[in-house]
């Protein structure tokens, strides 16, 4: 075990804390071991032997893809709970210049304080909660942020963070952080706020859904939640953002993004557990930045992909004899009228008619139009769903007059 600590420290040295550019790993890495085995007592076999197992599979010139490019970020005041934030950064060129054509998206997070801690006797440094992460666009090589620090803070840390990542199409990637950030008190003549955030429920490529919908497929949660404060990110015990689904209880406070460049809104997305088919309930909760907290609840119904909410579409009688029939099907959720077309076997559209439409079963009569030939036709009855979409089924039928 304290070999390995060796190796592993001084590989990690001469990877990241050289002070050299572009280091290849294979050379970090027999570097470490030269380190590695000064440090220990040239008797012990055991040690010495287990280093030896530490190798690299690949092309020993290997360089970790580290951005070109450099972030500087400025902050406008000290970060105090509940206290607005105001962050300017620059992308800077490899000559320290501004990139002045650098036009692309930063992706900013900031930290709480760091703090030691100690597991089985060794210490070590436990990286600070998120505050805040979000998406930013950059303009000639410039972008600003503005965040609220949340109730739930460290108070008094002297090893706060924030950082930025940036890239372009056009550019090369870019990074820098601002360390050693005090993370203390409370801002001053902060207005109050004793509501919760609004919280939206919805799916991935569901638009405008309500409660009761259909939903197809494996779903993916995506709720949009707001708050003029913005939310609480930090998972402090009690105040992450959950997601329950039956008895079934999910964390996604990991999951939460500002993506629009306003920290007072953002979503979550989140790959549902695989479900079976028909109706489930699902609740979702979340808190602001001042420990408000709300919470909603929706209903939809799980429907297996591909089939459509028009079902059981029959023609009667089939063959048709006389001068006239029904369509018949039945119909899954709220549907505008439907659009009845026959056609003959080589395409022609030989008839049309609208019908009004309601969900369950559906019987529409038909009335054939009197020059058409004995034989076999196809008929297509389509709808629309209240999301916009187009759903049909296609079927055959006969006339022998």
């Amino acid at each position: 075990h304290f070999s390995n600590i060796l190796i592993y420290a001084a590989f990690h040295r001469q990877m990241y804390r050289s002070e050299r550019e572009n280091v290849p790993v294979a050379l970090a890495l027999m570097e470490a071991k030269q380190i590695a085995r000064d440090e220990l007592n040239i008797s012990d076999v055991v040690s010495i032997r287990n280093m030896r197992r530490y190798s690299l599979f690949g092309d020993p010139l290997q360089r970790l893809a580290l951005p070109r490019y450099h972030v500087d970020i400025e902050i406008d005041t000290p970060m105090s709970a509940l206290g607005i934030v105001k962050v300017s950064g620059v992308v800077l060129d490899e000559d320290g210049k501004l990139a002045e054509e650098y036009n692309g998206y930063a992706w900013l997070q900031a930290f709480d304080s760091s703090e030691l801690s100690i597991l089985d006797g060794l210490r070590y440094r436990q990286v600070g909660a998120y505050i805040f992460r979000g998406k930013y666009e950059v303009v000639g090589g410039r972008f600003n942020a503005t965040f609220r620090v949340p109730k739930d803070i460290s108070y008094g840390g002297r090893e706060g963070r924030i950082s930025a990542y940036a890239w372009s199409d056009d550019a090369p990637s870019a990074f820098g952080a601002l360390e050693n950030l005090l993370i203390s008190g409370t801002a001053a003549n902060v207005e109050l706020d004793t509501e919760g955030p609004q919280i939206r429920i919805g799916f991935v490529g569901v638009d405008d859904f309500s409660s009761g919908d259909r939903v197809t497929g494996r779903p993916v949660l995506r709720a949009v939640i707001s708050d003029p404060s913005g939310i609480n990110i930090t998972g402090e015990t009690g105040h992450d953002i959950e997601l329950a689904i039956g008895d079934e209880v999910f964390t996604l406070t990991e999951f939460f993004n500002v993506l629009e460049g306003d920290y007072r809104e953002g979503s979550v997305e989140f790959s549902l557990p695989a479900l079976e088919l028909g109706e489930h309930s699902i609740r979702l909760k979340a808190w602001d930045t001042f420990n408000n907290s709300s919470r909603v609840e929706a209903v939809f119904e799980l429907a297996e992909e591909g089939v459509s909410p028009i079902q059981n579409v029959l023609f009667y009688p089939n063959p048709l004899h006389s001068g006239s029939g029904y369509f018949t099907y039945d119909v899954a959720g709220e549907m505008s009228s439907a659009q009845i077309k026959v056609f003959s076997l080589g395409g022609r559209l030989v008839d049309e008619m609208t019908a009004e439409i309601r969900e369950g079963y559906n019987q529409i009569l038909w009335q054939a139009p009197t020059n058409l030939a004995n034989g076999t036709y196809l008929y297509k009855i389509e709808a629309e769903t209240a999301v916009g979409d187009r759903v049909g089924q296609t079927a055959v039928l006969q006339i022998a007059r």
